[in-house]
């Protein structure tokens, strides 16, 4: 029989580049299944919300505006249920770098 999997735990948001990765601890309740993905859900005030879904414990989440604080959840699913939601996490993804004016440099 088949239920509703433990909640992950939300161990680090490491920001990147228009970025966060969420690496995550799988529950130690699978619910009687194995899990077979997890999900991520960033959102901010005034902004889309952004879910990406990963097969591992580590989620990349894309598409994320530099400098604006995102609260960051995660689920975890076993293919029948999903579980309940993690606490909030914030995050804040770095600026994208533009390495011309290095490039630039080098060439000279």
């Amino acid at each position: 029989l088949v239920t509703v999997p433990g909640m992950p735990t939300i161990v680090s948001i490491p920001p990147g580049a228009g970025l966060v990765t969420i690496s995550v601890l799988a529950p130690s309740n699978t619910g009687g299944g194995s899990i077979v993905s997890y999900s991520a859900t960033c959102t901010a005030s005034g902004h889309p919300n952004v879910t990406a879904t990963s097969t591992t414990t580590t989620i990349i989440v894309p598409g994320l505006v530099p400098g604006v604080s995102y609260a960051c959840t995660a689920t975890a699913s076993n293919g029948t249920y999903t579980s309940a939601t993690t606490p909030a996490t914030s995050a804040i993804p770095k600026p994208k770098v533009d390495l011309t004016p290095i490039l630039m440099l080098l060439l000279d």
